[in-house]
């Protein structure tokens, strides 16, 4: 796995900045990228990628039961500025690693910061460190996009638009509504969540 030299400095990183900032920006996106060894492509390779069929068939049926769900939630998404709906199979493994991503990157700040004094606040925001967490990791998502753009999003990529990304993600971890105290009626607290790793 290879992590590009340019996520370690700004916007994403900075050793002048809170952790719960670098933890959020940057420990997703290793999350996620660590994510893809074990996904539909990654688990095809062994430890010295070489070509191996190495997951067992109950691992194998136990994967596949737990990617409906995410499959089928993400079918349901709508990409609104073009009235598409979003693939949730051909986007699977993005959508996976992008859940699991930010899953690890918030339990490696929490075991981080549980040692160590709490870090200052940003001043003005009226936000704790974890929740600062979250914001961190979905500011690197925003983005404009052109609507022909969205457009080949729906038909073609592997990847839904960022706004998904985002909207996906912390709507199935349980952390995220507990940090933004959401209500078990938000769209982003669903009753449901998909729980892949």
């Amino acid at each position: 796995m290879g992590v590009p030299q340019g996520l370690f400095q700004g916007p994403f990183f900075s050793k002048d900045r809170p952790n719960y900032s670098n933890f959020g920006a940057v420990g997703s996106i290793i999350g996620h990228l660590i994510t893809h060894i074990f996904d539909s492509h990654g688990r095809q390779y062994d430890k010295d990628l070489e070509l191996s069929d190495w997951w067992t068939n109950h691992t194998k049926e136990a994967y596949k039961n737990v990617t409906r769900c995410v499959v089928g939630q993400y079918n349901n998404y709508t990409i609104k500025e073009v009235n598409m709906k979003l693939n949730g199979q051909r986007t699977l493994d993005e959508n996976i690693a992008d859940v699991t991503g930010l899953k690890v990157a918030y339990l490696a700040y929490t075991g981080w910061a549980k040692s160590r004094p709490p870090e200052p606040l940003l001043p003005g925001l009226n936000y704790t460190q974890n929740q600062m967490f979250w914001i961190s990791a979905a500011s690197m998502w925003c983005t404009k996009y052109r609507n022909e753009y969205l457009t080949l999003m729906a038909l073609f990529f592997p990847f839904p638009p960022a706004s998904l990304r985002v909207t996906g993600s912390l709507s199935n971890l349980p952390q995220f509504a507990a940090d933004f105290k959401c209500s078990t009626k938000s769209v982003m607290n669903k009753g449901k969540k998909c729980v892949v790793w």
